[in-house]
């Protein structure tokens, strides 16, 4: 099990009360939060920096399945047609 250094801790530390802050605050800027703690963090702890995310509400969460078609993955050609549903004047 590889030891920690003491020194890494604190920084460790501030990566998580940032999430926190971020899971608690609603109105919180992500970009700011990220830029402030790049700023003041080593560049060693810019990866986990990066993966400080907004707050999510799980009922707004939407899966897309990695993007593929459902109904056809295996299409060579797709077409979109839209209807104008609006009455004429």
């Amino acid at each position: 099990m590889p030891v920690t250094p003491f020194f890494e801790i604190p920084y460790l530390r501030q990566i998580v009360a940032a999430q926190q802050f971020l899971n608690e605050n609603r109105n919180a800027d992500l970009s700011h939060v990220k830029c402030l703690l790049r700023w003041i963090m080593p560049k060693e702890y810019h990866d986990e920096i990066d993966k400080l995310h907004e707050r999510e509400d799980p009922q707004f969460v939407c899966i897309i399945n990695g993007g593929q078609n459902l109904i056809a993955p295996n299409a060579q050609q797709a077409e979109q047609n839209i209807q104008d549903s609006t009455p004429e004047k």
